[in-house]
């Protein structure tokens, strides 16, 4: 898959998750309507064993700063109304992504999620 190598990802590995958000963060410009996306912490090795993905060294700053460029990208992109911004996932436990208040982030993606949303 193209996309998977373009952003560094693919079955079976541990990703740097700082580098997946510089990537993302400079997206060049689609000529169709792009949908971006941000992700927060990912670990699926619960459910594909050797065959999962793990990103490492995730922080709530490199997450804000990835949402920050998806937003932007919508924003200046794509035409009122599909200016849309998606993020995985609000409730994925067994992948390890979840927005839900949790130990030990307590309520810090949210309110790092709330902060980019308001911010101009």
């Amino acid at each position: 898959h193209d996309d998977e190598r373009r952003f560094g990802l693919g079955p079976g590995h541990v990703k740097d998750y700082r580098k997946v958000c510089d990537l993302h963060g400079k997206m060049p410009r689609q000529n169709y309507t792009y949908f971006r996306t941000a992700m927060l912490e990912w670990d699926n090795t619960a459910r594909q064993g050797e065959k999962g993905t793990v990103f490492e060294e995730f922080s709530i700053k490199e997450y804000q700063k990835w949402l920050y460029a998806a937003k932007r990208y919508a924003l200046r992109q794509n035409r009122p109304g599909e200016d849309l911004v998606f993020i995985n996932a609000w409730n994925e436990w067994a992948e390890g992504t979840y927005l839900e208040p949790s130990e030990p982030l307590g309520r810090a993606a949210l309110e790092a999620t709330k902060e980019v949303l308001e911010r101009r």
